[in-house]
């Protein structure tokens, strides 16, 4: 396994494994015909926007191949008082349970200091278990709820914050 940097060459992949790991982890928890409309170009398109700007993308490689990817940048939601977000962290299910999703939150951290940036949040999607036991675990705590509404459905998520960075960072 190896964690890279996403150039704009890893986008169309990226874009694939973004759309498959939301068909593994949000079974269930967001309707069916929402996962089966998710379409592998537009991610890659959004990702194209993403890389090399105010995001930091990075990618957890098995023999080359994309099995995760984890985006921080400044923050989305000015309510929250953080100076980052983690907008993204997703591990395929075959490459879960390996510290990968460890390596990528001390990659995200890192980054994230090396810019100046002090203190970050994420948003979790409510009923997604695996990850919000993660992010206790690593020390994030509950700091907000929200409701959305995504076009015919409603996404209820809970933010989870550190107000240091570096305490996700691994020894190294």
């Amino acid at each position: 396994m190896t964690l890279v940097r996403a150039t704009l060459d890893d986008a169309e992949p990226l874009g694939d494994v973004h759309v498959q790991a939301w068909r593994e982890t949000y079974a269930g928890l967001v309707p069916q015909r929402v996962l089966d409309a998710l379409d592998p170009a537009a991610r890659a398109r959004m990702w194209r926007g993403a890389i090399g700007g105010d995001t930091a993308v990075f990618l957890a490689k098995e023999a080359g191949a994309i099995v995760g990817f984890g985006a921080c940048a400044p923050p989305r939601e000015p309510k929250l008082p953080f100076d980052a977000e983690i907008s993204a962290l997703y591990l395929l299910r075959h490459a879960q349970r390996r510290g990968l999703g460890r390596a990528l939150m001390d990659a995200m951290a890192r980054a994230l200091a090396a810019t100046g940036r002090h203190s970050v949040s994420l948003w979790v999607m409510d009923g997604n278990t695996p990850a919000e036991k993660f992010y206790i675990a690593l020390g994030g705590r509950k700091v907000t709820a929200r409701t959305r509404q995504r076009d015919d459905w409603t996404l209820h998520e809970t933010a989870y914050a550190w107000d240091d960075v570096t305490r996700l960072f691994q020894p190294r």
